[in-house]
This record gives structure tokens, C-alpha cells and sequence, in this order.
């Protein structure tokens, strides 16, 4: 997968994920795809980090609020991890670092 395809699928899925919920529930089917979801962004996110150098800071940034939104979905807070896939999707621009 190229760089450009792997920055637009993370950011297609935050974006899914940021506006996939209203409230603090999943169902077992839904909790296993956002699951399956963030295991697929913190491993196409370590790939990008060796091939983007241009902003390492940025990438950081974005690698801490990707493990710390994964973080918060294991403790069952729907909410902030969508408020952090927000974060992360919009905020940081994902896209600049193509």
C-alpha cells in the first residue's frame, strides 16, 4: 500500500469512527470492528512513522493521541475515544503529511 493510500484510509476511518456513535454504547460486533479498526491504524501509523520524516513532531503527535484514543476504547469510554479519533482526523490533518 502506498503512503498516500495508507494516510487516507487511517483518516477515513477516524473519521467513521468520530462520527459512527452518540453515546457511550457498542455492541459486541461494533466493539470488535472499532477494535480490529485501531489495531490496523497503530500498525499502518508505525510503517508511515520510517517513511515520513518531513515532521517528526507532528508524527509523534499523532502516534501518542492514536495509542492514548486506543487506550480510552479499552476502558470502555466510547466517547472520548471518538473525541480523540475527532481529534486526530481533524485537528492534526492528517492528509498534510502526505
Amino acid at each position: 500500500m502506498l503512503l498516500k493510500d495508507k494516510l487516507n484510509w487511517i483518516e477515513n476511518k477516524l473519521s467513521l469512527i468520530s462520527n459512527n456513535t452518540q453515546d457511550n454504547q457498542l455492541s459486541e460486533s461494533e466493539k470488535n470492528e472499532w477494535e480490529g479498526i485501531f489495531v490496523e491504524i497503530k500498525r499502518l501509523w508505525e510503517e508511515i512513522v520510517f517513511e515520513v520524516q518531513k515532521d517528526t513532531v507532528k508524527a509523534l503527535q499523532i502516534e501518542r493521541k492514536t495509542i492514548e484514543m486506543i487506550d480510552v476504547f479499552y476502558q470502555d469510554d466510547i466517547l472520548k475515544a471518538k473525541k480523540i479519533a475527532w481529534e486526530i482526523a481533524h485537528m492534526y490533518t492528517i492528509t498534510e503529511l502526505k
